[in-house]
């Protein structure tokens, strides 16, 4: 295919006034011909002045009322006109070449959908510091996990024929959308999924306990939907199992890493790992746990945001 495809950014956003000014500026500073991109942000009914700050950057944007995020993201592909679909979220920075190296995964006619690396973009409390630490969001773990990969909107690309055949993301979920899509895409067998590290974006990582927890319960939710959907009793009940395991095991062994690190056990470029995250990883998978649980449980409702 043509090296410089015509390229549509589709990034939706709630309550994002605070965040998506850096997340547009870099998305205008790509190295790409700008004629062949176009940027639209889908304001999903925010009750602050994201869709102002948005339009003072001199991107397209579009306002809707509060429908979520699944509804944006299809909004987003149904008004734009590029042969590749590009996402990103509010709270990302995009890396100047992101869309070129990301455009480069199509190369393979083959290749539906291209997913890039999310490097943490504040670093500057322990919980951010853990997140990155976790990998939870990198492509190289992403694209090992277990049940299935999964290309996260944060970064990733597709072809708009894999829209027009596969069909647009699921607005029955509240989460794990891009999870889904990944798995639909892949069992549909027509396209291939392209894992390219070099297209990186920079995501704002939770900062406080608190913002972790949300994020990791609603991952969790948003799986055990996902495995719901697909039929997959027995993966929902081991990864119940499992996950209560962890956090028993998770709970036992936390005083002991933190001892272990505290003395100088786990030495990187950056000095030793801190003490508080063995007690951060047993409260995120005990909240994942919690997510899953949930998501077993009962159907998640209409309306949801995992942006």
């Amino acid at each position: 295919m043509d090296r410089h495809p015509a390229v549509s950014v589709v990034v939706p956003a709630r309550n994002e006034a605070s965040s998506i000014g850096r997340c547009l500026r870099g998305l205008r500073a790509q190295d790409y011909p700008p004629e062949l991109v176009e940027i639209l942000v889908v304001d999903d009914g925010s009750g602050d002045e994201t869709a102002r700050v948005a339009e003072s950057c001199g991107v397209g944007v579009l306002r809707g009322p509060r429908r979520g995020v699944a509804r944006a993201r299809n909004e987003g592909i149904r008004r734009t006109r590029g042969e590749i679909v590009a996402f990103t979220d509010a709270d990302c920075v995009p890396h100047p070449a992101w869309l070129r190296e990301l455009t480069a995964g199509f190369d393979d006619p083959r290749v539906g959908v291209v997913a890039g690396d999310v490097l943490g973009l504040r670093l500057d409390t322990p919980v951010a510091r853990f997140v990155e630490e976790g990998r939870f969001m990198r492509a190289d773990a992403l694209a090992a996990t277990p049940g299935g990969p999964v290309a996260i909107t944060a970064n990733v690309a597709y072809r708009r024929r894999v829209f027009d055949l596969v069909g647009l993301f699921d607005e029955r979920l509240r989460s794990a959308t891009d999870m889904e899509m990944t798995w639909r895409v892949m069992r549909d067998g027509r396209f291939l999924v392209a894992w390219r590290p070099s297209a990186v974006v920079f995501h704002d990582h939770p900062r406080t306990l608190a913002e972790m927890l949300r994020q990791a319960h609603r991952w969790g939710a948003g799986g055990a939907a996902v495995h719901r959907k697909y039929g997959h009793r027995a993966s929902l009940l081991y990864e119940l199992e499992h996950k209560a395991w962890m956090v028993a095991a998770g709970c036992a062994v936390a005083p002991a890493r933190a001892l272990w690190r505290m003395t100088g056990g786990r030495r990187r470029a950056r000095g030793a790992g801190s003490p508080l995250f063995p007690f951060l990883q047993a409260a995120r998978t005990a909240a994942f746990a919690a997510g899953w649980i949930q998501g077993v449980l009962r159907p998640e409702g209409d309306g949801g945001w995992d942006g």
